[in-house]
Order: C-alpha cells, then sequence, then structure tokens
C-alpha cells in the first residue's frame, strides 16, 4: 500500500514538473516575441525617419532646379550618391541597385493602367544614414535609395519629359534583415500666384488630390531670393504616402 501510495506521489510531481517547465517555456517565448516586436516597431519608426529624411533631401534639391525633364531623361542625380550601384551596407550584406530599380519597375506596370503614361523609374540618390547626416563612422544605419518618375496625369505619352510640373519620389530606407519603409510623394512646381486656382483663376487638377493632399503646402525655393520665388521656383507637396 505504502508503495503504490509513493509511485503515485512521484508520477504527480513528474506531471507537475512538466506542467511548470512547459508553463515556462510559453512565458519565454511570449516575452521573447514581445521583445521582438518592439524592436520591429523601435527599427520601423528609424527606418520611416530615414525615408522621410532622404525625401525631404530629394525635396530641396528638386526645388531648387530650374527644370525636371533632364532628371527624367538625362541621368542628373542628386548630390548625394554614392560610386557605385551594389553598395556595402552597415550590416555588410550588398545592395543591387539595379535589380531594386527594375523590381521597383515591375510592381509600378503590373499595378499600373497608365499605357504609355506609366511612370519610369530613375534612379536618383543613393547612401547611408550615416552618410546623409553627416556622421562619420559606421553606426550601423539605414540604407537609402530614392528614385524619381514623371508624374502619370500629364497625358504626354512620355515618361522621360516633364509636361506639367509634377514629379512622383519614391524613397526607401532599408535595415537588416530586409526591414524597410517607404515615403513616396507627388511634388508640383507652382507660380506664386497659383497655389489655390490653375494659371485662368479656375481650381487646379492637382495629380492625387485624395487624402494626401491635406498635407500639401507650399515650399519656397531655398536658393532664390523672395523676390525671385515670387516669379518661380515654389513647389507643392500633393500627396506623402508611408509604407513598408
Amino acid at each position: 500500500m505504502a508503495q503504490r501510495e509513493q509511485g503515485s506521489a512521484v508520477l504527480l510531481v513528474l506531471i507537475l514538473t512538466g506542467l511548470l517547465a512547459a508553463l515556462g517555456a510559453g512565458l519565454a517565448t511570449i516575452a521573447s516575441t514581445e521583445r521582438t516586436a518592439t524592436g520591429n516597431d523601435e527599427a520601423g519608426a528609424t527606418l520611416l525617419y530615414s525615408a522621410e529624411s532622404l525625401a525631404r533631401r530629394v525635396i530641396a534639391d528638386l526645388s531648387s532646379a530650374a527644370e525636371w525633364t533632364s532628371v527624367l531623361c538625362c541621368g542628373v542625380r542628386n548630390a548625394f550618391v554614392e560610386s557605385t550601384r551594389a553598395p556595402e551596407t552597415s550590416w555588410r550584406g550588398i545592395l543591387d541597385l539595379d535589380a531594386m530599380t527594375r523590381d521597383l519597375q515591375a510592381q509600378t506596370d503590373a499595378a499600373s493602367a497608365w499605357g504609355a503614361n506609366t511612370p519610369g523609374w530613375r534612379l536618383y540618390a543613393w547612401g547611408s544614414m550615416d552618410a546623409l547626416a553627416g556622421r562619420v563612422g559606421n553606426s550601423g544605419s539605414p540604407y537609402l535609395v530614392a528614385w524619381v518618375s514623371d508624374d502619370p496625369w500629364d497625358g504626354d505619352n512620355d515618361p522621360a519629359t516633364d509636361a506639367n510640373g509634377a514629379l512622383v519620389i519614391h524613397a526607401e530606407a532599408i535595415g537588416m534583415g530586409g526591414l524597410r519603409r517607404t515615403v513616396q510623394v507627388v511634388l508640383k512646381r507652382e507660380s506664386a500666384d497659383s497655389s489655390e486656382t490653375g494659371a485662368g483663376g479656375t481650381a487646379s487638377a492637382d495629380p492625387d488630390d485624395g487624402a494626401g493632399a491635406a498635407m500639401a503646402r507650399i515650399l519656397p525655393d531655398p536658393t532664390q531670393s523672395p523676390a525671385a520665388a515670387a516669379g518661380s521656383g515654389r513647389v507643392r507637396i500633393v500627396s506623402w504616402r508611408e509604407g513598408s
């Protein structure tokens, strides 16, 4: 009788030990998952900030350009570029920017109903966030890439020509493990007297005039005096969209 009771007690102890071990493993998994999710959230926020920083750099550069067709047709790029299209990242990875350009174009072509006016993406700026911020060394920062394209709303059937003073900017920040965040901006050049209406006094037909238009604002050309900017050199952000 005593032996049976002892055996039952040992079995109960083993069962309880197994349950406690399983519970501990489950709690450890939950804690690890929460840490990973928190880390991804923080990394995503850093990447989004980095993509926004590059987008603003490109906007400032395009605001001071006399015209935008040369950006679309003739290889004019931002000063923020590396000497290679296969750069090494801060985490020792190699990016193929030409392949990334092809992938972006393929995604655009697949989703487009614009025909001959489908945007054609041009590589415009690339480098690390450290370089953009003027930091020396390698802090493990994201890698940044920006493309520009003609907007499809001008109807000129030529993605290499800007016919209506509007461009699209696609900026990406890439982190370790392929995590990335994107910012896509529609930018429109306007004269000083046409911020709300067209040249004839009627409401202007802005590309992508939807939810993103709530963020629309006039940016002065940073290279011109106020008097010069009154005639030209102002751009408006028609749409600003963030993604992953």
